[in-house]
């Protein structure tokens, strides 16, 4: 080369000076993804729990409380019966109380039993009208809605259904005595079922909170 000509001298770039563009864009690109994850995680979360809390609504309106309202109707009503029953058993061993006289006695009977049988036959036709329909609508309900019950309500499912065909057996062709003492047809089969049906009902309204 000529005197007349310099070469320009080399400057060396500091490779920091290369690279932090780079690594801007890299930490940029890593803090998104790592807010779209964050984020999506978030919402899938969100979609899961509210799947659930829905969940749990169809299973408490659905299922547990119109069961639950039907067995409380029952019980309440039973409640009545007996206290009803109850009171008029007093009141007509109050009727004979000091009476000794049989005459007495007759006349009295002859005039105020068809005021207490009234209410016997009153019990029977709430059983038949009122109750029996009751049951069978428990059973209808729980066999519609099955898919919303708990795995330990369900096992409570052919004792049900045991009750309620023994009463509309019953109820078509009334069965001897003898033949309902042999079956054992009582209600108290039933409380397990009930007992169920309340305490699947505080659980789930519980995990609402």
């Amino acid at each position: 080369m000529g005197p007349g000509f310099r070469q320009a001298p080399y400057v060396r770039i500091p490779p920091t000076m290369h690279s932090s563009g780079l690594a801007n864009a890299i930490v940029a690109a890593c803090a998104a993804l790592g807010g779209a994850i964050l984020g999506g995680g978030i919402t899938m979360h969100s979609q899961t729990l509210e799947r659930r809390h829905r969940r749990i609504l169809e299973k408490l309106s659905k299922f547990y409380s119109p069961l639950l309202g039907m067995r409380m109707q029952i019980r309440a009503k039973g409640e009545v019966r007996v206290k009803v029953h109850d009171a008029a058993r007093t009141a007509w061993e109050g009727l004979f109380r000091g009476i000794t006289d049989p005459a007495v006695k007759q006349r009295i009977e002859n005039d105020r039993w068809p005021k207490f049988e009234a209410l016997i036959t009153y019990s029977d036709e709430q059983l038949r009208a009122e109750l029996v329909p009751l049951y069978l609508g428990i059973l209808e309900l729980f066999t519609t809605n099955m898919q919303f019950a708990e795995d330990s309500t369900l096992e409570h499912f052919k004792v049900l259904v045991e009750f309620t065909e023994l009463w509309k057996r019953h109820q078509q062709t009334p069965m001897p005595p003898e033949v309902i003492s042999t079956l054992d047809h009582s209600e108290k089969k039933l409380y397990p079922f009930y007992e169920d049906l309340e305490t699947q009902f505080r659980n789930l309204r519980a995990q609402l909170d």
